[in-house]
């Protein structure tokens, strides 16, 4: 197999299995439905990462607030 497919292949497995990209900042954490990612600390909540305008839960920003604040360097909280 050659190292192409090698990496797709593990890409893959990462993807469905084992860790998945936080919803604010992209970074791999484990794909666990309240995961923290220690990048960017957003803990992930599985009614946020439905609705992104939900204020409330483990984080006082909401999921497009916490992109946002991301992205101009702010701190996510």
């Amino acid at each position: 197999m050659n190292t192409r497919w090698r990496l797709i292949n593990r890409a893959v497995y990462r993807l469905r299995y084992t860790e998945k990209p936080c919803p604010v900042c992209g970074h791999w954490i484990e794909n666990h439905p309240f995961a923290i990612c220690f990048h960017c600390m957003w803990e992930c909540d599985p009614v946020c990462d439905k609705r992104h305008n939900y204020a409330g839960g483990p984080n006082k920003m909401t999921l497009n607030e916490a992109r946002r604040a991301y992205r101009k360097g702010i701190p996510v909280l």
